[in-house]
């Protein structure tokens, strides 16, 4: 049948794109929690131990990099 029903799509699924958003958002607030988590026992560690700080700050903005996270998401987190 020539024209398709129904709005185009470009060949995407609007619900495929739908659960793309939340699996993002799922997994940005995941990785903030790690990040939050860092921050803290970084802040912990400061006084006694200040290179396995730096060191634990530096392991997980690696990790925040290394992420699937979209670019949005991404860049927020390491400037927290």
């Amino acid at each position: 049948m020539w024209p398709p029903a129904g709005p185009p799509t470009g060949g995407i699924d609007p619900a495929s794109l739908a659960e793309a958003d939340r699996d993002q958002r799922v997994l940005a607030r995941q990785v903030s929690a790690e990040v939050t988590n860092a921050q803290s026992e970084a802040r912990r560690l400061r006084e006694s131990e200040p290179r396995r700080a730096l060191e634990l700050l530096e392991e997980t903005a690696e990790m925040v990099a290394r992420s699937e996270l979209a670019a949005a998401y991404r860049d927020q987190l390491p400037r927290r």
